[in-house]
């Protein structure tokens, strides 16, 4: 008896341990919706005393509403220098290539140039805007389908159909 109570206390300790690394790896940032739907399926499996899928959709809102003020921050501050603020422009460098054919020798040999442009100068606010509706294209469309899933039963949690009016809030937040 003494060894199956010794081997079930191990056993708990490394379950333990695997719930933590995967509650961690629930919240990572930036979020990848096809992991974390593996993960929450994996805690569901453990027996979790926590709802792993309202845990994941806030990480997501959290990570969200970080990176859109992070954007705000980074465009309200005056003490930068305004190349600081220009984001990346298809205008920076290009590479142009040529091909010339040497009709004495029948080769065909390829130049590539570069060719630097003056960039255009965009004012703050134009790249804050920017930038921002990257920001929330890029991740809000995870976060939605994520919170459709977990209310319509997709992820293998039960939803707490109670905390939609939470997220009605959290949406209107961002």
């Amino acid at each position: 008896m003494q060894v199956f109570r010794k081997f079930r206390k191990e056993v708990a300790k490394k379950v333990q341990k695997l719930v933590e690394t995967l509650q961690r790896k629930l919240v990572e940032k930036p979020p990848n919706l096809d992991e974390q739907k593996i993960i929450i399926e994996y805690l569901v499996t453990l027996e979790v005393d926590f709802d792993p899928g309202w845990i994941c959709l806030l990480s997501h809102y959290e990570f969200l509403s970080h990176s859109m003020k992070a954007c705000f921050l980074q465009y309200s501050s005056n003490d930068r220098p305004r190349e600081v603020l220009r984001t990346p422009s298809k205008y920076d460098a290009q590479v142009r290539t040529f091909c010339l054919l040497d009709f004495g020798i029948f080769r065909l040999i390829i130049i590539e140039t570069i060719i630097t442009q003056a960039p255009p100068t965009y004012p703050s606010q134009v790249l804050f805007i920017d930038n921002l509706c990257e920001t929330f294209s890029t991740y809000f469309a995870d976060f939605w389908r994520l919170s459709q899933d977990y209310f319509a039963s997709n992820l293998p949690v039960k939803p707490d159909l109670g905390k939609q009016r939470e997220l009605k809030v959290c949406i209107e937040f961002l």
